[in-house]
């Protein structure tokens, strides 16, 4: 400890001695003699960041302190400790060694990193080091993109990127990718492909193929996490294509930093794999595997074999996947010099793929011997869905060998971690409330902060009013004697303010004006609304009435149509009060309310109301999803566009067709889904996505005639509830809408 304090105050010296320059050196070179105990010796990596901290605290320049920071950033997330960090300002100690699993850890490590990389660029900001800003930067929004706070994303992307254009072209298409990958960890995928195509514009007009191979590849990366597997294979294509154009020094990528055709051909293997087409999957896996092997890239290399035996193990060929495992399991152990005996987690969850391709190849003795191992070393596992798996395949393997007791001890074990992973979802929950708790106290503190600082400049203005207000009364006595000279200039001023006035007033009744204008709009719209909900159920009706005149109907079938009639009726009556209702929302304008509206009860109501057409067609309808799906909207609007969908899909189905109605949750969204069996929209190709606002009235299968309206309401009211609309045509005829709402954050 002496010693400690002896370099602590030496370092002190020599920042006293020398300039902002030679600071900034003396905090990088303790850094980096703090670097090289990170992994080996905390209290050393601990005591050299300490130095750096005295330093740079000595100095006070704001570059200093931004390396001092950002280096702390990068220790907290590297060094082999949970937390052993040092508060720079208060020159403690902060040590908080937490017992948590593994991802939870992980939350609380990035949180952590997050808050030292705010500080450093809030000192780098105002320093000339673009090439470190741009750095921090780099990590806030990484980490602001996997972290549940209220620091705005998108201004931290916006700073990003200007920081990557300071530097040049290929810094500026790096912070846009980056971002894009932001984003995609926030749910915000349209913004992403936004991103997406400022990079498209940029990598073009400098000409680099590969930075188009890199975006393209990041927009299948979009459409996969949306579930748009079709969309993925196209985009991954063009990256492969984009990339053969790419010249042999842009491919080259240094050390064994893994190249992006690894990553186009692990996206389309793992897409390949969800859609059941091993025999493309298999293939993609083999390359993944020769590119790791090329670039020397043990870590990936691994991964990829790992891979390649789960394809092999869902195609039923259990010796390959087999010999993947164990040559995974093999260069695990070398790459991290482990011994014959030596296990880790990653290691182990190896052992436990080898056994279950064993249980399938039917060979039960060599995978007990796999799990033999697994068993001696479990208390190593952090992670429960791992623990779960091994003792799920102990139970498998005891059943086999007909050792009923210990497969019934197993799988109780089993069902316990996956209890244990219950729990840790809802601490991860817990956590998540506690910082978010924890960000409200500090912008309440901040709050009242401003608020005292208020209450200080209203005083200090309130004494300052005094004072003129005395000033002002000896200087009223001087403008008196005046007055009659300044009379003439005082009517004129009220001249120019009843000028003023009135065109203010002009001013008014224009916007008045305006507002009747769009009132008058609105109230068009709401006709044509009406009418074109009325007409269709009136028009079944009345032709309904009509078969009913034919003297050769039976008795039987008169009281049929009389029913029908009758439900016709009621639930035009019910579609009338839908109507109404609407109306009322649409003359509300900005007042429009939204709320938790369960989406199968309002398509389930809506359905009942177009009955009468679908048995006038004599239309099948089959509807997916009863149970409740919550999204937050105008539950009146989302009736109208699904009844337009409806009866549109109903137009265009010939007499004995079909029609599917399904609704379902979407990666934070509700998509409702409404296809028909028709001929489609003419003129697109099949699976094309197609806008609404491009569309025009067509006669129906039975010559049905409308206005064109009905599809261009769906979208202005898809798009006022914060949602998407789009159609396409099927490969077996006929065409799908698709829309998408914004999913309930209150209600599960």
């Amino acid at each position: 400890m002496v010693l400690v304090l002896l370099l602590m105050s030496i370092s002190v010296f020599q920042v006293r001695a020398h300039g902002d320059d030679e600071c900034v050196a003396l905090v990088r070179a303790y850094v980096e003699r703090s670097r090289a105990f990170w992994t080996t010796d905390a209290d050393s990596a601990a005591n050299y960041m300490r130095q750096a901290a005295t330093v740079a605290n000595a100095n006070g320049g704001d570059e200093a302190l931004g390396w001092l920071y950002a280096a702390q950033a990068e220790y907290c997330e590297r060094a082999n400790t949970p937390y052993l960090l040092y508060d720079s300002q208060q020159n403690t100690d902060l040590s908080v060694h937490v017992a948590f699993d593994g991802s939870l850890m992980d939350s609380l490590r990035r949180r952590k990193v997050l808050d030292f990389n705010l500080k450093a660029y809030e000192y780098l900001s105002a320093a000339d080091n673009d090439s470190l800003t741009f750095l921090v930067l780099e990590k806030i929004v990484d980490n602001l993109g996997k972290l549940k706070t209220n620091i705005s994303l998108e201004s931290y992307i916006t700073k990003y990127i200007e920081c990557g254009r300071r530097i040049d072209y290929k810094c500026e298409g790096e912070a846009i990718i980056n971002s894009i990958a932001a984003c995609c960890d926030k749910g915000a995928y349209g913004k992403a492909i936004g991103y997406a195509a400022n990079a498209i514009d940029l990598y073009t007009e400098k000409q680099d193929s590969m930075g188009i191979a890199r975006t393209f590849y990041c927009i299948s990366f979009v459409h996969y996490h949306l579930r748009n597997f079709e969309m993925v294979k196209t985009y991954a294509y063009k990256a492969l294509l984009s990339y053969s154009h790419g010249t042999e020094e842009k491919k080259t990528f240094s050390g064994a930093k893994p190249t992006i055709l690894y990553s186009i051909y692990n996206m389309l293997c793992i897409v390949c794999v969800g859609e059941g087409d091993f025999d493309s999957a298999l293939e993609y896996s083999k390359r993944t595997v020769e590119i790791c092997e090329q670039k020397g890239n043990t870590i990936d290399l691994v991964s990829s074999l790992n891979n390649l035996g789960y394809i092999y193990n869902c195609m039923g060929k259990y010796s390959e996947a087999v010999r993947c495992y164990n040559e995974a399991l093999s260069k695990e152990k070398a790459f991290n010099a482990l011994g014959a005996d030596s296990e880790t987690e990653r290691t182990l969850n190896f052992r436990n793929n080898k056994a279950i391709a064993y249980l399938g190849w039917g060979r039960v003795y060599e995978a007990s011997k796999e799990m033999e191992i697994v068993m001696r070393n479990i208390d190593i596992v952090l992670d429960y869905a791992q623990k779960h798996e091994a003792y799920t395949i102990m139970s498998d393997i005891a059943y086999r060998q007909h050792d009923f007791r210990h497969a019934f001890d197993n799988l109780k074990q089993s069902i316990v971690y996956s209890d244990s992973m219950y729990d840790h979802e809802k601490n991860m929950a817990i956590l998540e409330l506690q910082v978010r708790l924890d960000s409200k106290i500090k912008d309440l503190e901040n709050d009242n902060l401003k608020y005292v600082l208020r209450e200080v400049e209203y005083q200090s203005t309130k004494e300052r009013m005094r004072f003129m207000s005395m000033s002002g009364v000896l200087v009223l006595l001087l403008v008196v004697t005046f007055m009659v000279i300044w009379g003439n200039k005082r009517r004129q001023a009220l001249i120019e303010r009843e000028k003023q006035k009135l065109v203010e007033l002009k001013n008014e009744i224009q916007h008045i004006n305006a507002e009747l204008l769009v009132a008058n709009a609105t109230k068009d719209k709401l006709f044509a609304t009406i009418a074109h909900d009325l007409r269709n159920p009136c028009m079944a009706l009345l032709s309904i009435s009509n078969d009913l005149s034919f003297e050769q109907q039976s008795s039987e079938q008169r009281r049929e149509s009389i029913d029908i009639i009758n439900q016709g009726v009621n639930q035009l009556y019910g579609l009338l009060e839908t109507l109404l209702q609407w109306s009322q929302d649409q003359f509300a304008g900005a007042n429009l309310q939204f709320d938790d509206v369960d989406v199968n009860e309002v398509v389930d109501q809506e359905l009942k109301y177009l009955n009468m057409m679908l048995i006038k067609k004599h239309i099948t309808l089959n509807k997916h999803g009863d149970s409740s799906i919550y999204a937050y909207v105008n539950k009146h609007q989302v009736s109208v566009i699904v009844r337009n969908l409806v009866t549109n899909a109903i137009k265009f189905t010939p007499q004995g067709g079909l029609i599917d109605v399904q609704v379902r949750q979407n990666a934070g969204f509700v998509e409702i889904i409404i296809c028909d069996t028709g001929s489609g929209i003419p003129g697109y190709r099949e699976g094309e996505r197609i806008s609404l606002g491009g569309l025009s009235s067509t006669k129906g299968t039975d010559n049905e005639t409308g206005f064109g309206i009905g599809l261009n309401i769906s979208l202005e009211l898809v798009e006022r509830n914060n949602g998407q609309i789009w159609a396409q045509n099927r490969p077996q005829g006929g065409a799908c809408f698709y829309v998408m709402l914004p999913q309930s954050q209150q209600v599960s």
